[in-house]
């Protein structure tokens, strides 16, 4: 028995497509079958663009660039019961966006058959499901590597909310919180030294890009200056040494801390905002300077995590989003003791 439709969407890698092209078969999965027409899809969008986000997305394999991919509408009287078909049976290519059009104009046959490409909005929403999927699950396998619990939802919407301005390239709207701040902070000031004590002064930085959107007059923070009064102390040791000294210099000294404390303050983060940062900064940080590898963070994770889970797990899961499976695929793969690495759990 075929699939019995007026016209069906099949979504297919491009070097899939190829071989269609070449040898005249191709065999798919059903996620891979979009139950519309083009036609069909469009009127969904029309009246509910997440409703026609979600169809679509759900149905595209992985894909780096949008011309990796390709929609085709096919006859389905065309599709065997297990799912073959031939050249024959496509109709049409849809492309992802306009770009994916121009790129697989010049890179495939100059004869085929192409439909208007997806709307630009439609797109962007398939695109965001896509990342906020991928990214989702790049954080939650981090959290797995160290057994640590998932963040509460506000936490976790916030993320998400925060991160896909920074994949649209959206400029901070005004009144924006403090991990937007946060994610848009990327630069080291040459005031601030190395160490330990560089997580502790960017947060000065994310309290002052809040307030006046830049960090021109760091050197004239009252406690920029005690904390490099205390550079010495501060480098010694863990960051958890770090962060407790920093508290109890925070005590002896509340009038410099207050009002950063009250600015980063946030309703959506049910946590030592201080320390959150602190530790996606210098593990952000640490990370980079060692291939993304979350072996080189792991000791100050494990004793973080006998005092301080809560904030940790907020931390370790905002690296994870932000970082993401491509660059942390390989670090999380060895952590859990992945079969074909040929790395035995020790007992």
């Amino acid at each position: 028995m075929t699939i019995q439709m007026d016209k069906i969407i099949i979504a297919i890698e491009r070097s899939k497509f190829n071989y269609l092209y070449k040898y005249n078969i191709c065999t798919v999965s059903t996620v891979n079958i979009i139950e519309y027409s083009f036609s069909q899809l469009l009127e969904v969008y029309k009246s509910n663009l997440s409703d026609a986000a979600s169809i679509i997305e759900q149905a595209l394999p992985i894909f780096e660039c949008e011309h990796e991919i390709i929609l085709l509408e096919v006859e389905p009287s065309e599709v065997s019961d297990n799912l073959k078909f031939r050249f024959n049976a496509v109709k049409r290519i849809i492309p992802l966006n306009e770009l994916a059009k121009e790129l697989l104009q010049s890179k495939l046959n100059s004869d085929f058959k192409y439909a208007t490409a997806i709307p630009e909005d439609l797109y962007e929403a398939i695109f965001a499901l896509r990342e906020d999927k991928l990214r989702s699950n790049s954080a939650l396998s981090v959290l797995s590597c160290f057994n640590l619990p998932t963040p509460a939802d506000p936490f976790i919407d916030l993320v998400k909310q925060t991160t896909r301005r920074l994949i649209f390239d959206e400029p901070i709207p005004k009144g924006s919180g403090t991990i937007d701040f946060l994610l848009e902070f990327n630069t080291t000031p040459s005031d601030i030294p190395s160490g330990n004590i560089e997580g502790l002064m960017k947060i000065i930085c994310v309290g002052m890009l809040k307030v006046t959107g830049n960090v021109d007059k760091l050197r004239l923070s009252p406690l920029f200056n005690l904390l490099l009064d205390n550079v010495d102390l501060l480098n010694q040791g863990s960051l958890l040494d770090c962060y407790q000294k920093f508290k109890t210099i925070s005590n002896d000294n509340w009038n410099k801390v207050e009002k950063l404390e009250a600015t980063l303050a946030s309703s959506e983060i049910d946590a030592d905002i201080l320390l959150l940062l602190f530790l996606f900064i210098s593990f952000k940080k640490e990370m980079q300077r060692n291939n993304f590898d979350l072996k080189s963070i792991s000791f100050d994770i494990n004793e973080i995590k006998l005092i301080y889970s809560k904030e940790l797990s907020q931390a370790l899961y905002l690296v994870g989003y932000v970082l993401s499976m491509g660059a942390l695929h390989e670090s999380i793969y060895r952590l859990s003791f992945s079969p074909l690495f040929g790395i035995e759990k020790e007992d």
